[in-house]
């Protein structure tokens, strides 16, 4: 299953919905825009974190820019459960291995 179908679909609906409405209202309308903003995140080698904040919500979905129009989801991860930086460097590290099978796939 796609990593970040099996994120979306773990996440409790109101959480869920946050993330959706934060997808569609930020990240699709502003795209790479977002790096000026506490929204977005370069990570390096084309990957991204858009940064979801809501009260009593926190989650990241890991994003790359393919051309003007097209941001590739990842995967993300419910913040709120576990803010360590080792929960951090272990979701980066999976995010990248996404992104790299991606690009093999499209070359």
């Amino acid at each position: 299953m796609c990593p970040m179908r099996s994120f979306i679909e773990s996440l409790p609906p109101d959480r869920r919905n946050v993330m959706l409405s934060a997808i569609t209202e930020v990240l699709e309308p502003n795209g790479l825009e977002l790096v000026k903003s506490a929204w977005l995140k370069a990570l390096g080698s084309g990957l991204h974190e858009f940064r979801i904040r809501r009260p009593a919500v926190v989650l990241r979905v890991f994003c790359h820019f393919h051309g003007d129009r097209i941001v590739l989801l990842l995967s993300g991860y419910d913040k709120g459960g576990d803010d360590s930086s080792r929960r951090q460097d272990r979701e980066i590290a999976k995010a990248r291995k996404h992104l790299a099978a991606w690009q093999r796939h499209h070359r």
